[in-house]
């Protein structure tokens, strides 16, 4: 079995999130539509400029989880928009009810057993 260079791999794996990015990059911008629209945000604003790493973190995280979840390749990109749109707040939210841990890392009882 042949084994592949660091270089080949660190090219695999650009090369899989230039792919993914834009479906969670678009998912951001209109996350950011909509924060404008509701008047929380102003359309041109330091906010927007964290949009795009932000969407380069989701096709990361989409990517590793679409693979850990042998997802074909059409499902891990729907994947990468879902986690855009949900940015890194809504990930904290859906970790924290799915595990049943409040943002602190402390169980939802206090640490009290019963």
């Amino acid at each position: 079995m042949p084994e592949r260079s660091i270089a080949s791999e660190w090219g695999a794996i650009t090369a899989t999130v230039l792919a993914l990015l834009p479906a969670p990059l678009l998912a951001r911008l209109l996350y950011h539509r909509r924060l404008v629209r509701l008047g929380k945000r102003r359309m041109w604003s330091w906010e927007l400029a964290w949009e795009p790493p932000t969407a380069a973190l989701c096709a990361i995280l989409a990517g590793g989880l679409g693979e850990w979840l042998s997802l074909p390749p059409l499902a891990t990109h729907a994947l990468a928009g879902v986690v855009g749109w949900l940015g890194p707040r809504g990930l904290e939210v859906v970790a924290t009810r799915y595990f049943g841990a409040e943002p602190t890392g402390l169980p939802r009882n206090g640490g009290e057993e019963g």
